[in-house]
């Protein structure tokens, strides 16, 4: 089944990502989530749906620089948490694909930290 992005679109979408949030990072690596909420109303963070046939399979989280002269932004993915029933079946490889399609005319980079 294809692994699909989207922006959340409905208040389930973000009960679904809080929780998964909760669930997936420590919390000493977890931000406010209202914070992450209010940087996506104002356009700095993008937060993404990640489906999986169609079903919620997890989310990912950017934070977007401004536009450089060349009208390109640095972006960096900030969180990225796959459904501990779908992980280690490709669901976030397939995402990482995506959002580097996405944001093929930025730069983008990911910070990884052993747990």
């Amino acid at each position: 089944m294809p692994v699909t992005l989207r922006k959340p679109a409905t208040p389930l979408d973000w009960l679904r990502i809080r929780l998964l949030y909760r669930r997936a990072f420590p919390r000493y690596e977890r931000k406010p989530f209202a914070i992450i909420r209010r940087m996506h109303r104002k356009g700095l963070t993008d937060v993404w749906c990640i489906r999986h046939g169609g079903a919620f399979a997890g989310f990912a989280a950017t934070i977007n620089g401004s536009p450089d002269a060349q009208g390109k932004r640095l972006i960096l993915l900030d969180y990225l948490a796959v459904a501990p029933t779908l992980r280690g079946r490709g669901t976030g490889s397939a995402a990482l694909q995506l959002l580097s399609a996405r944001y093929a005319a930025d730069g983008v980079f990911v910070e990884i930290e052993s747990p």
